[in-house]
């Protein structure tokens, strides 16, 4: 079951991705331009053009077209207008979940500008709008059929993009806000599934899966549950092989917050030892091995002292989640 979180990101990563199926007919280019902010984050834009039929760039029928990117899932409702100002209610079933906002909007001859501010997964989000016309001729297509393979690139491409701007606002890993990328169907152009797991960067993804950085950031709020099935799809293993390789390898490189997070007890009690022989009765200056200086001046009082609680907590873990025998948190 997905977490508010990747629900969220899931139906914003495809929300505005839309194309026009029409008949065949000589058109006019616009560039579309959307931008959104969530939980305290502003987005980056998404700007694409789109071909629309000559006069329709700016009228209500795109409006609503462009809110409507799920199609029979969504209900426009209470849609007014008066003069050059369009006001209309937007609610979309979405599985289990639902997307309930208002869109209100300006039209004028060349461009079209608005804002919908909606509640989805429990979350306010508020997204701006602008259409502007461009003067170059195109052509309408006779239907949806696109270069798909291009277009399904270009959809995961602009997913992953937001995705990387996310983690830098909320000052994240970006591996575990990839993997709802590639876990879960994209709304691509004509209501279309797109598996991203064709885009390059799904290689990429699953490589760093198995270093000790990539794995260590799944174990997260926003990564902890998506793990499992990341390593399936990469064809990886059980989550306990590779744990145990990576937990093997942040040894050997003296990482001791990750061991104290995610080594469980076996761990917990192989750093108490390695305390009371490298830190015990010792100042920070007079450590043998520089390796040991950070379990030291960080852990060291409190695993000699047995303050369990403490050791966990300067390693960065926030909650611990006995069934996997691991903490959850801050990457330190």
């Amino acid at each position: 079951m997905k977490s508010g979180l990747q629900f969220f990101i899931i139906i914003m990563l495809g929300f505005f991705i839309t194309c026009v199926a029409a008949s065949a007919q000589q058109g006019e280019t616009w560039r579309v331009r959307t931008t959104t902010e969530m939980q305290g984050m502003t987005l980056p834009a998404q700007t694409m053009e789109q071909c629309f039929p000559v006069g329709s760039g700016n009228t209500t029928e795109v409006a609503m077209m462009m809110l409507r990117q799920q199609n029979d899932d969504c209900q426009i409702s209470n849609l007014r207008q008066s003069g050059n100002m369009v006001s209309a209610d937007v609610k979309c079933a979405i599985g289990q979940n639902s997307l309930e906002g208002r869109m209100e909007l300006e039209m004028f001859d060349d461009t079209m500008r608005g804002t919908m501010t909606a509640k989805v997964a429990g979350s306010a989000m508020t997204t701006k709008f602008e259409n502007t016309k461009l003067g170059k001729a195109c052509v309408v297509p006779a239907s949806a059929k696109v270069d798909r393979v291009t277009d399904d690139l270009e959809t995961c491409q602009m997913s992953l993009d937001m995705m990387k701007e996310m983690g830098k606002q909320m000052g994240a890993t970006g591996l575990a806000l990839q993997a709802s990328v590639f876990l879960y169907p994209l709304s691509g152009p004509g209501k279309r599934e797109v598996d991203c797991k064709q885009h390059p960067s799904f290689k990429n993804f699953c490589s760093e899966l198995q270093t000790l950085d990539g794995f260590s950031s799944m174990d997260n709020y926003a990564g902890m549950e998506s793990l499992p099935a990341s390593l399936e799809i990469c064809g990886l293993g059980s989550e306990t092989a590779l744990r145990a390789m990576i937990l093997s390898q942040a040894e050997k490189e003296g990482r001791w917050n990750y061991l104290l997070r995610s080594g469980g007890d076996e761990y917990y009690s192989k750093l108490v030892a390695l305390a009371k022989k490298e830190c015990s009765g010792r100042s920070f200056t007079n450590i043998d091995d520089p390796k040991y200086r950070n379990l030291c001046s960080n852990y060291g009082t409190a695993l000699v002292n047995g303050n369990r609680t403490g050791a966990l907590m300067a390693a960065g873990c926030m909650v611990e989640v006995p069934e996997r025998n691991i903490c959850i948190g801050l990457n330190r």
